[in-house]
């Protein structure tokens, strides 16, 4: 209950770009399809690959510190998780092919929708680190707290009093 009234607080306090995107209906099925959900800090941003994802994909991999686990478990305090570099994408540069420095910058909160790596997604995107998430989306699955007026980030709080240790 708690992630449906966040997604309901989410969509309604986002910017206008992001909240036409990664409206309710699309943030509910990324919410099922999510193995996690959490709140992260972002500690580390490899460097892409250079080349936008289609015919080969480009996953750049992120390292966050958990502040909040909204969704699943994950007993460590940092979590890695690779996110799609795709043209044109909510969470990539306008103009470089690598994720979006608004979003991924060092420090920044993100609220991240992933699932673990399976087989499948180590044959398709490479095998990126020991216990490894992939993003769900590449527009909607990482979008930074930022993007969230201060009143809506105040009741999420509020509302995920419990906190991951």
């Amino acid at each position: 209950m708690r992630l449906f009234t966040l997604i309901f607080l989410f969509t309604i306090g986002c910017q206008s770009v992001v909240a036409q995107k990664c409206d309710k209906p699309t943030l509910e099925g990324l919410a099922k399809d999510a193995e996690i959900i959490f709140v992260g800090q972002v500690e580390k941003v490899d460097p892409s690959w250079g080349w936008w994802s289609g015919v080969a994909p480009n996953v750049q991999v992120v390292r966050y510190k958990i502040v909040n686990v909204l969704k699943g478990k994950h007993a460590a305090d940092n979590i890695t998780v690779g996110h799609l570099v795709v043209k044109n994408s909510l969470t990539a540069d306008s103009s470089r092919a690598q994720l979006s420095p608004l979003i991924f910058s060092l420090g920044k909160e993100v609220l991240v929708f992933a699932k673990r790596m399976d087989k499948d997604d180590v044959e398709n995107f490479g095998d990126i680190g020991h216990d490894s998430f992939l993003s769900v989306s590449e527009n909607c699955g990482a979008i930074s707290i930022e993007s969230i007026n201060a009143k809506v980030v105040r009741r999420t709080k509020r509302l995920l009093h419990f906190e991951h240790k």
